[in-house]
């Protein structure tokens, strides 16, 4: 066994450098360079950067041709930006893709105001409440632009005094992450405010798993204490994280729930059933179609604080046979504006 240990170094000291070779050789012969930094893995951060290298492509701009890119992501642990910019600070970047809260958070204590450091943020629940934007649409005030994800919490509410007009109680889980807060205190200031519909909001927190897998944990967190606030209330609304917008936690509530769930996600009601019976939803290839958009203006010599952001759309998705189980009020208009978004 000996004998092979030392080779073995030999060899695996060897591809190391090569790699390390071959990826400098790459970047300086890229006229374009990107980073891409998503603060977990999968939904909803992996399509949007997915889509926006497929946009860049359709403009123009094709890794291993003339973009390079180099991609990390933070498995939602805050720590890991910091190892993150100590390795990439220095190559000089044409633009910086910070997909998510957690990647937008940590680069803006790195790196606010870095010069010749250009900022493209993407899925970002409370831009605003960040700083790096007086509202999206006025130039940014710091080397921070990118597509405002707006949650419309009005437009929810909307949505659920038009498809439960005699709603008095709503409950949601939330975890303890800035996004999530966020969510949560729109909605009850919205609540609050709304003297015409009052209505009992009930809210539990959720303890925050910091891990790309971390959201399944704190589902099964939830099943035990789910009926307890289900029996209080006559809805569930999500909140803006990523464990509210997965699958999994649209499918949980769609089995264990008695009560009409609606999400804030394509998927909680398109990829599960049952899963959520309605969701209002950013398009997230819309988030990434605008987010290639601007970093093109980056690469052709703008700097980022000279790109007013730009604004997601919003879309509906109906599950049909779940809201008549729960006898809601489904007008023509609502089915229209939900299009091709419907599950008979």
């Amino acid at each position: 066994m000996s004998t092979y240990q030392l080779p073995l170094k030999k060899i695996l000291i060897n591809f190391i450098f090569l790699s390390l070779f071959f990826s400098h050789s790459l970047y300086a012969a890229s006229p374009f360079t990107l980073l891409i930094i998503d603060s977990s893995k999968g939904m909803p951060y992996q399509l949007v950067s997915e889509k926006l290298i497929e946009e860049l492509a359709h403009l123009g701009y094709k890794q291993g041709e003339n973009l390079y890119i180099e991609y990390y992501s933070l498995s939602q642990h805050p720590g890991m930006i910091n190892n993150v910019w100590s390795i990439e600070s220095k190559k000089n970047y044409s633009a910086i893709f910070v997909n998510g809260t957690l990647a937008t958070m940590g680069m803006a204590q790195l790196a606010l105001d870095a010069p010749h450091t250009n900022f493209v943020f993407a899925t970002v629940a409370e831009i605003k409440q960040l700083g790096l934007v007086k509202s999206c649409n006025e130039l940014p005030l710091h080397n921070f632009t990118g597509v405002c994800l707006q949650v419309d919490t009005q437009r929810l509410m909307d949505l659920f005094h038009t498809t439960l007009p005699s709603l008095k109680s709503l409950g949601m889980f939330y975890t303890d992450t800035v996004e999530s807060r966020y969510c949560k205190h729109s909605l009850e200031t919205l609540i609050e405010s709304d003297k015409t519909h009052p209505i009992n909001f009930i809210s539990q927190e959720v303890p925050y798993i910091k891990s790309d897998l971390g959201y399944l944990r704190m589902i099964e967190i939830i099943k035990p204490q789910l009926s307890a606030v289900n029996a209080q209330v006559e809805g569930f609304i999500a909140s803006c994280d990523y464990m509210n917008t997965s699958p999994e936690y649209a499918r949980m509530m769609g089995e264990m729930a008695t009560v009409p769930f609606y999400g804030l996600s394509y998927e909680s009601v398109m990829k599960v059933t049952p899963g959520a019976t309605l969701s209002l939803f950013p398009d997230l290839k819309d988030i990434a179609k605008k987010s290639a958009v601007i970093i093109e203006q980056i690469f052709k010599g703008k700097a980022a604080k000279e790109i007013i952001p730009l604004t997601a759309e919003n879309a509906i998705a109906i599950n049909k046979k779940l809201a008549k189980r729960f006898h809601l009020n489904l007008p023509n208009t609502l089915i229209q504006q939900a299009n091709k978004n419907i599950i008979e």
